[in-house]
């Protein structure tokens, strides 16, 4: 749950006109005010669970286009603090990426922002003028490769796991394999050092 900025909201008559991490930005959407280092940076259309009001949310990270190739979503987290009482402790409804920027190699400053992966996320399903949309993970759990994936993902196997991606036309195969199995060594190394933590503590 974020901070309510009730005192900034307060004095300025004017709606904010989009979000980073909770805190309400006034002017115009620039990736450079969300981050100074080389990775990702979007501008969310999202909606409050409970009362649906909506915001444009500012999102930044080095996974982003291996997680909408994957989930169609982002894990954007809770709203912005600024509706009802109960909306600011539930996860954000992920309608569309509006604004899509990645940064220049390297050593030209800058951003370039690439239309094509501006488009409905998977809660868009909500609104009932946005197409169906059905991830890839959706698809693929609950299909006759389910088992193998599951075997894949856990054995860290990246060719089989770029294989099946490929099959249910995963947009980016190597990539979003990759990802999955840094989050599985992740967990790993999380699971290791909790065990022996716990070890010592008896």
């Amino acid at each position: 749950m974020h901070i309510h900025y009730h005192d900034i909201l307060s004095r300025i008559s004017d709606e904010p006109l989009w979000w980073f991490d909770g805190v309400p930005r006034f002017s115009p959407f620039k990736p450079d005010d969300v981050c100074v280092y080389g990775v990702d940076t979007v501008l969310v259309h999202t909606e409050c669970r409970s009362c649906r009001k909506r915001y444009d949310v500012a999102f930044r990270s080095a996974y982003i286009r291996e997680k909408i190739a994957y989930e169609a979503s982002l894990d954007l987290g809770d709203p912005p603090n600024a509706c009802c009482r109960v909306g600011p402790t539930m996860s954000s409804i992920e309608i569309e990426i509006i604004e899509y920027w990645r940064p220049l190699p390297f050593p030209t400053l800058g951003w370039e922002r690439v239309p094509e992966w501006e488009r409905q996320l998977v809660d868009a399903k909500r609104d009932a003028r946005s197409d169906q949309i059905e991830p890839v993970f959706s698809r693929l759990y609950g299909s006759s490769d389910e088992a193998d994936w599951r075997q894949a993902r856990q054995d860290g196997n990246i060719p089989v796991m770029v294989s099946i991606l490929k099959k249910y036309g995963c947009e980016l195969p190597e990539n979003v394999a990759h990802m999955l199995d840094v989050e599985r060594r992740r967990s790993d190394l999380e699971r290791t050092l909790s065990s022996s933590g716990q070890r010592r503590e008896s």
